[in-house]
């Protein structure tokens, strides 16, 4: 008996830079909440702009965060 033969799907240059896109902006998360750490950490109690305050950060964090999200997994259209 021949068992049925199961294609491999081989990796196109295109699979590949959507890695290297995906893996970009998770290394680019990974800086702001780092940055965002340390700069929360720095952090005294003194007069902040509002955009710039600890909680304001975590809603910038998620916002850019999620627009790096949805870039890469938008639908293409071509």
């Amino acid at each position: 008996m021949m068992s049925p033969k199961h294609e491999v799907p081989s990796i196109g240059i295109s699979h590949l830079l959507s890695f290297v896109r995906l893996s970009l902006i998770m290394a680019w998360v990974a800086n702001v909440v780092l940055v965002s750490a340390a700069w929360l950490n720095a952090y005294h109690g003194g007069h902040t702009p509002k955009l710039l305050g600890p909680s304001a950060l975590l809603g910038w964090i998620f916002l850019l965060g999620w627009l790096g999200w949805r870039t890469q997994f938008q639908r293409r259209t071509n």
